[in-house]
């Protein structure tokens, strides 16, 4: 079994990381579907940034890559496009970035 080693002492499978970022990159796809279609616009502008920061934030507990961080924000901003979600689009955008710009 080929593992993947972080900095810390966890190791992880790499069966076991594709499976974390396909469950996240599923979610963030519900997350922007139900943001795009069924949100009020005011509470997207709030819970959307939230939602691709615990994204990518669950993201960079896998791997210390951070360009792999990006890949449910990527699902979330497709998603977001396709369903045309506005300009809340912004919003969540920042919020998944920002832990990269954070990260030491």
């Amino acid at each position: 079994m080929r593992t993947v080693k972080r900095g810390d002492s966890r190791e992880f499978s790499r069966g076991e990381i594709i499976q974390a970022y396909g469950f996240l990159s599923v979610f963030a796809a519900v997350s922007a579907f139900v943001g795009a279609t069924y949100l009020w616009q005011p509470l997207a502008w709030i819970l959307m940034p939230l939602a691709t920061l615990v994204f990518t934030r669950t993201a960079a507990l896998w791997t210390s890559r951070r360009i792999v961080w990006l890949v449910p924000l990527g699902v979330w901003c497709v998603v977001w496009i396709f369903f045309g979600g506005g300009w809340a689009f912004v919003a969540g955008l920042v919020g998944g970035v920002w832990p990269l710009a954070r990260a030491k």
